[in-house]
């Protein structure tokens, strides 16, 4: 009897043997994508999740983060103002110590508002001004747009030895109206009062008495003493990316 059992079992397997082969193939698969993942072993004793998150019901307390934002550095101070007890624009910091001074990689922006300069024959931009930087490194930069791209008008490192004025100061002529200009401060990546390189006292810019005016007939249109609290706007170039 075992053995007429045995020829059957052996007559069913050689009549079926896709049945045979396919069960081999279905082990061989799980067995293979057990071990190419190298969860076998898990696996076979089973999984306990302990975080999964499909993105199919809200931010689930995700958050994130742009770490290329910055706040601007230029903001409105007594300390060593134009004038006695006066307030100025001041581009700098006191997180480095009491004297004042400004770090590495800034890249600080004090915007004019737009102002309509038509009006005027020969029109100017006149201010007062102080620095305090590493000399060829690190730079103050007056700008205003020709084309819609920002030209410099000039430029400012070092030491300025004190409150400077400009004279009659700069020519607007072959500039876009209204006219854009800005004040721009960049430091390079080491040197500064952030690493104890260079060390300044109130470094790196001040300025005041920001005067649009007509070389003739010496009429402002323009005038931010900073008293009332600055018509400028401090600004720094747009984040770049977030850090998920």
């Amino acid at each position: 009897m075992a053995r007429m059992a045995l020829v059957l079992g052996l007559a069913l397997l050689l009549l079926s043997p896709t049945a045979a082969v396919a069960r081999v193939s279905e082990a061989t698969l799980a067995e293979a994508t057990l071990a190419e993942t190298g969860e076998g072993s898990r696996a076979r004793a089973g999984r306990e999740v302990i975080f999964y998150d499909d993105m199919e019901s809200g931010t689930n307390g995700w958050t994130t983060v742009d770490e290329t934002a910055a706040p601007s550095h230029f903001h409105i101070d007594t300390y060593l103002a134009y004038g006695d007890g006066d307030f100025s624009w001041y581009c700098g910091t006191f997180d480095y110590g009491p004297d004042g001074g400004y770090g590495n990689n800034w890249d600080d922006r004090l915007d004019l508002p737009p102002t309509d300069v038509g009006t005027l024959i020969t029109p100017m931009l006149n201010f007062d001004y102080r620095c305090e930087t590493e000399p060829g490194y690190d730079i103050i930069r007056v700008q205003a747009q020709a084309n819609g791209e920002y030209t410099n008008l000039e430029t400012y490192d070092g030491s300025s030895g004190g409150w400077q004025n400009v004279g009659d100061g700069f020519l607007l002529d072959d500039l876009d109206n209204p006219l854009i200009a800005r004040f721009r401060f960049t430091s390079d990546s080491n040197w500064s009062d952030e690493d104890g390189l260079w060390t300044t006292v109130g470094g790196a810019f001040h300025v005041d008495n920001i005067r649009i005016y007509d070389y003739y007939t010496g009429t402002p249109i323009f005038l931010d003493d900073v008293e009332d609290g600055g018509l400028c706007t401090p600004g720094v170039p747009p984040a770049y990316g977030d850090y998920w």
